[in-house]
């Protein structure tokens, strides 16, 4: 599935390139208490729709792309059959 994997780590860069909160950032950093606005979660629009806007896994699209090259991917999941 790269050419999906591609399309969505195109658009979680291009969000962060941009920016679109107030930090300058296009993954909120700090929270928001609003149900609806928070950005650790974002809807197929790439509208925020979590609660916070504070997880860990905002900035899981670094690990993404480490997982394209193979060396990165052998290190982390291991080879098949060692």
């Amino acid at each position: 599935m790269n050419q999906q994997a591609d399309t969505i780590l195109e658009a979680m860069l291009k969000r962060q390139n941009d920016g679109v909160f107030p930090n300058g950032g296009g993954f909120q950093n700090g929270f928001v208490d609003r149900m609806g606005a928070g950005a650790e979660v974002f809807d197929w629009d790439g509208n925020p729709a979590g609660y916070e806007g504070h997880l860990v896994y905002c900035w899981s699209f670094l690990h993404s792309m480490l997982l394209r090259e193979p060396v990165f991917r052998d290190r982390v999941y291991g080879t098949p059959g060692s």
